[in-house]
């Protein structure tokens, strides 16, 4: 169980304070949508929040990827992260190699989407958009209405333009491993 029980019972008590918070009648079904929306979206937050405290910390020591000695692992460090469900704060860990001095924290790779603070999910969300809506400026709307995400539109291009790139490393990477393999390379 990666959540504590005290936590779990956190989250039920505001699932609890939306269902209460619901309209009586009905009638009122857009007062209760947004209502629900609303509380969906900070119970979210609230359950990222309670599960990067309680998220195990550790792993093994990677290797440096400058002389490949074992990184010893050197305090945790803060970080914060936008993901789908709200801004949360985490700890991750500071790893250091004490042959060439180099650090790294190993986890950014996995929760982040390069040097952005903001997860893959998110990135995958803005890339998406970006690309489809004929202006940065309507993609911004979409993200504060839709998810709650306050960026300026200069943000969003360098995450649009960062994903895109990276598709299309993907797809030269693919281009060359078939042609490669029709070609019998080893």
């Amino acid at each position: 169980m990666v959540l504590t029980a005290e936590q779990r019972e956190q989250l039920h008590r505001r699932l609890d304070e939306i269902l209460d918070r619901l309209p009586p009648e009905l009638k009122d079904l857009e007062q209760a949508e947004e209502r629900i929306e609303q509380g969906l979206r900070g119970l979210g937050e609230a359950s990222m929040q309670a599960w990067a405290e309680s998220a195990d910390k550790g792993s093994s020591p990677p290797p440096c990827p400058e002389c490949g000695w074992p990184m010893r692992h050197r305090g945790l460090a803060r970080r914060t992260l936008v993901t789908m469900h709200g801004t949360i704060a985490y700890a991750r860990p500071r790893r250091r190699c004490d042959r060439c001095g180099k650090e790294r924290y190993v986890e950014d790779a996995a929760l982040c989407f390069g040097s952005h603070g903001v997860s893959w999910q998110v990135a995958r969300r803005v890339g998406r958009l970006g690309s489809l809506l004929p202006s940065y400026e309507m993609t911004r709307q979409l993200l504060l209405e839709d998810y709650g995400i306050e960026w300026s539109k200069h943000t969003i291009e360098e995450i649009v333009n960062q994903a895109g790139g990276m598709l299309l490393d993907g797809d030269d990477a693919g281009r060359n491993a078939r042609r490669c393999e029709r070609s019998a390379c080893t």
